[in-house]
């Protein structure tokens, strides 16, 4: 032999079952990182095009800005692209459907161009030319086509103004007082004429926002505002240089004050840049903890394949170190192993993730899993290099202490095979509770598993890294998910909303709830009432953290009350929502405590509430400063208890002139009492917590006695998922409306709904294949570990078999071993596998709201398929020893 190198070749074709195992095992964990990477990146790029058509591609705008300010900051050295938008006005042409007009010069366009695309004519190039989208123009009485004239009533407002306008009207019940109503009464309107010269294509959020772009030429918008031009300049910054840095010093370098400028958040947030450090820190370290996390298990799978080849060639290794090799000489053969399937197999891991992550996709386009295009897969070289390197280090570091320990073997006792550790044997104590359930077969595992620690932990910490994968990424995907498909505004499909609420000629009434439940395809419907009234309990009911806020307080920073009583004195109106049976049923899941049963409600005169809120943040500095106040979300405001009392003033009464503060009663508000407490509303009452207090819901029965109203502000509609009875749902709903004589507006919702249900769908392909993968490959692990330690130890199991114990007991013996496996196995992953749940949860805190709960279903699946596996583990090598005659077997060398 020339080199002691070659013996590594030798072995590794010699023993192609434990190679073919550890490549496996290799090309599984470079596989995984890959397929992460990818993934995480094409979604991300996917995000940020979706992104990119809603909002255009730029990354912060600057309102005010003048004409020589913008040719000198797109000559700016850090600036790709520096365009001009001025809006001319809001355009009204349908009740639930505006026009924002807006002038957008050549630079602009580009920016938005995958934003602003012609289905026909051409874009503006002269004066009272327009382009406006497809759905406006389908649904306008006139529906113009090219080449006609159109008359719009231009109103003196922004794009966004008028957004919120129309929120108002679908989620504020009582838009009728609100002060935006008020304000568009009195807005200067302009009347102008058109010429239809192009057709946009609708923005992929059209359904949801209802606002139609209506572009001019520049000069045109000089006509409709004159002197009082709004401008905004969208700038772009150059590739591959920091964002937040250039941005900074763009308006360092032009004197341009922060106040006037608007970061494209949506985009900048998607690619990592939002400026906001608590947010991009958390993605940083949700990478690096998932990474770390992957990078450790690769390490622990690997190492357990090297560990158990070392343990199998101890003889081997004395016999060299008799005839002169050295322990470094050793060390460097079992380093040579490792080095070259690393080298055979990161080639096919990166094939194998990069190939998983096309199918994984081809299978989302199948189901359109985005209605705004396909995903196409996105691969960067960095995360080839990264894998490789990763793939590499996790092989090297996970073959080190195995060929660390291989050079230490002594020649003597291992060509003897006398290396027995007696003192372990002694120690173990009997377990007499698996000798009464398993018999003496049981007592002879126990004692198996413990008499060598070393084999014990090696294949306990083969399924302990397996369980922590799999909750941890369960966790994650579990956060993942639901802020994906749960982060709605409504859930229905249609929404009915009256203008005019309180007139009896225009109120949505039952018969109106009735009529819609009956048209065929309608799935459930959900009528809600509003009323906005003063709510009050006792002062000390607040918690410390609601009594930050100095809201409640008078001017000796007291709790300001009502009267002589304890009670405090609300200057900030509540919620109570008053909704039908099919609503109360939502609050099900929600609850915290009490019940949500509709008869008690009602007999108890009850209200349900959530104890959450927005308070006023007085640490924030600008508070102080009267510069504006941040808010901050409490989710405990109160500690009010399911039998407590409260007072709610419907008329307030506390507030009325002829009243005396001192003397005034609580026997004049309206006593409620708590039944039930809400961790939140759900999503379909388009909902949030309110300002400085809590929100109340009751049946629309117990509402009724407390208030005046008649009429419902809101109907919600749900329909199947029969989507060929849309339109005759639709068609009937507008019926129904077009036959009232009231103004009652009619949000669209079914695209965003199965926008939604098709999102939810494709990321529940992607979460649960994802850890389907996780879990496969701790399988593997896990037989891999279990299987090879029995095999080599088939010559204990002749010894056994020489000295009386029949095959059926030997089987009994490995069975309860592999159950016992699983569950020291499964309690030690669980409790990790939990904890290191628990921290991902805190990092994330930073990117959104979101929730931890114990994983108990990933525990019990975990807990449950360990004990499942590790049985299964035991029975290829059991089938193996069962064949082989007692002489063979303990002919073999350990």
């Amino acid at each position: 032999m020339k080199k002691y190198q070659e013996l590594t070749l030798r072995y590794l074709k010699a023993q192609k079952k434990r190679t073919i195992l550890t490549i496996m095992g290799v090309i599984s964990s470079v596989a995984l990182i890959t397929g992460l990477g990818i993934l995480m990146l094409t979604m991300q790029n996917k995000e940020i095009q979706n992104t990119i058509q809603n909002t255009g591609f730029y990354h912060f705008s600057i309102k005010d800005t003048d004409k020589d300010t913008l040719k000198q900051i797109k000559n700016h050295l850090k600036v790709d692209r520096a365009g001009i938008k001025m809006e001319g006005g809001v355009a009204k042409p349908l009740e639930t459907g505006y026009i924002s007009v807006a002038g957008y010069d050549e630079d602009i366009l580009d920016i938005m161009k995958e934003n602003v695309k012609i289905v026909k004519g051409k874009l503006p190039k002269k004066e009272n030319e327009i382009a406006i989208e497809e759905w406006i123009v389908n649904d306008m009485k006139e529906k113009p086509q090219i080449g006609e004239n159109i008359s719009l009533t231009l109103y003196d407002q922004t794009g966004e103004e008028a957004e919120e306008e129309l929120n108002e009207k679908l989620y504020n019940y009582e838009y009728e007082k609100s002060e935006i109503r008020n304000k568009s009464q009195n807005i200067k309107t302009k009347e102008k004429i058109f010429k239809v010269v192009g057709i946009l294509e609708n923005s992929p959020n059209w359904k949801m926002t209802k606002i139609a772009k209506g572009i001019v030429t520049l000069d045109e918008i000089g006509n409709i505002k004159g002197n009082n031009v709004k401008d905004k300049a969208f700038i772009r910054v150059k590739d591959k240089l920091p964002i937040q840095e250039s941005k900074t010093d763009i308006l360092q370098d032009f004197k341009i004050d922060d106040k006037r400028v608007t970061d494209n958040e949506p985009l900048l947030k998607r690619m990592g840049e939002s400026g906001n450090a608590k947010f991009d820190n958390s993605l940083i370290g949700i990478g690096i903890f998932l990474a770390s996390l992957i990078f450790l298990a690769t390490v622990a799978i690997i190492y357990n394949s090297f560990h158990i080849s070392v343990v199998e060639r101890v003889k081997q290794f004395g016999i060299l170190r008799s005839i002169g090799t050295s322990p470094h000489q050793i060390k460097r053969i079992v380093l040579g192993e490792s080095l070259v399937i690393g080298l055979i197999s990161i080639p096919f891991g990166l094939i194998f993730g990069t190939v998983g992550v096309s199918i994984v996709l081809k299978i989302l386009n199948a189901i359109n899993f985005t209605l705004s295009g396909n995903v196409k897969i996105s691969i960067d070289y960095r995360i080839i290099i990264v894998s490789s390197i990763v793939g590499i280090l996790s092989v090297l570091v996970s073959a080190f202490l195995p060929a660390y320990r291989a050079s230490k073997v002594s020649p003597i006792e291992a060509i003897m095979n006398t290396k027995v550790d007696k003192k372990v044997l002694k120690k173990i104590r009997k377990s007499w509770i698996l000798k009464r359930i398993f018999g003496v077969e049981g007592e002879f595992a126990y004692k198996n598993i413990w008499r060598n620690k070393g084999r014990l932990f090696i294949t306990a910490f083969s399924m302990c890294i397996s369980i922590v994968l799999l909750i941890v990424f369960s966790t994650f995907i579990k956060h993942v998910f639901d802020r994906s498909v749960n982060n709605v505004k409504h859930g229905s499909d249609f929404i009915l909303s009256s203008e005019h609420r309180n007139e009896i000629e225009n109120g949505l009434t039952e018969n109106d709830y009735n009529k819609i439940k009956n048209i065929t395809g309608v799935k459930k419907v959900y009528s809600t009432f509003k009323e906005s009234l003063l709510v009050t309990f006792p002062k000390e009911k607040f918690t410390k953290e609601a009594l930050e806020s100095k809201k409640y307080m008078d001017a000796d920073k007291e709790i300001k009350t009502i009267g002589k009583t304890n009670y405090f004195k609300p200057d900030q109106e509540s919620s109570l929502l008053g909704v039908n049976t099919e609503m109360i049923k939502e609050l099900e899941k929600y609850l915290i405590s009490g019940s949500v049963d509709e008869n008690k409600i009602n007999k108890e005169n009850g209200v349900i509430i959530v104890p959450g809120m927005y308070i006023y943040d007085t640490k924030d500095k600008k508070q102080e400063e009267n510069e504006g106040m941040e808010l901050k979300k409490v989710d405990k405001g109160v500690n009010l208890k399911v039998g407590d009392y409260i007072y709610v003033d419907e008329d307030r009464i506390i507030y009325g002139e002829d009243t005396d503060d001192k003397n005034i009663s609580l026997d004049k508000l309206k006593k409620l009492k708590i039944v039930g407490i809400l961790e939140k509303f759900p999503s379909k009452y388009n909902y949030d917590y309110n300002y400085n207090t809590i929100d109340i819901v009751t049946t629309e029965k117990v509402l009724k006695t407390l208030t005046k109203k008649k009429y419902y502000d809101n109907i919600q509609i749900s329909l199947d998922n029969n989507e060929e009875r849309y339109e005759y749902a639709k068609g009937e709903i507008e019926k129904l409306v077009n036959d009232r004589k009231s103004t009652i507006n009619i949000f669209d919702k079914f695209e965003e709904a199965r926008r939604e249900r098709e999102q939810k769908l494709g990321v529940g392909i992607l979460a649960y294949g994802f850890v389907t993968v996780i879990a496969l490959i701790g399988t593997l692990n896990i037989i891999n570990t279990i299987g090879t330690n029995l095999i080599l130890r088939t010559r204990e199991f002749g010894m056994l078999r020489a000295t009386g114990m029949h095959m059926k007991q030997m089987k009994k013996m490995i069975l309860v071993e592999g159950i016992l496996y699983g569950i020291i196995g499964g309690m030690i992953g669980t409790v990790t596998g939990t904890g290191l749940s628990y921290i991902l949860y805190k990092i994330m805190i930073g990117i959104g709201e979101t929730k931890w709960t114990l994983p108990i279903n990933a525990i019990i699946i975990s807990v449950v398929g360990s004990i499942v596996i590790s049985l299964l583990a035991t029975l290829i090598p059991l089938k193996r020893v069962s064949k082989m005659n007692i002489i063979d077997s303990i002919s073999i060398e350990e």
